[in-house]
């Protein structure tokens, strides 16, 4: 009967150590599964940071265009208005040109009368 005590102690003995080798891999386990979840919540962390900052600039993206169409409109009134500009310029020039041409002529006819 002493030897089947000594067995039963022995049951307890290992159970025990066995429950000390248990509780050290579940602590192992649970400080891993912390490191884990801290790590997750950085990344999400990290990632909601991006996703707004993507959003923003989106939306200044957005922005800019609007603009960028403003300016470019702008742009083609001010070239429409050059262009009118020029053609302006060019009948003046053209008017200028014929009326020295007919003073020109008006003044040779002048000499030519005056002449005879």
């Amino acid at each position: 009967q002493e030897e089947h005590i000594a067995a039963c102690w022995e049951c307890v003995r290992v159970a025990v150590e066995v429950c000390g080798e248990v509780r050290g891999a579940l602590a192992t386990a649970h400080t891993e599964n912390v490191q884990v979840h801290e790590g997750y919540s950085q990344l999400m962390s990290k990632h909601l940071a991006m996703v707004t900052n993507y959003r923003n600039l989106e939306s200044q993206r957005g922005t800019l265009d609007a603009r960028v169409a403003v300016l470019a409109a702008r742009l083609h009134q001010k070239e429409a208005e050059m262009d009118e500009l020029r053609a302006q310029i060019s009948a003046l020039l053209a008017e200028e040109r014929d009326g020295s041409k007919q003073h020109t002529h008006s003044s040779d006819a002048h000499k030519s009368a005056s002449l005879a």
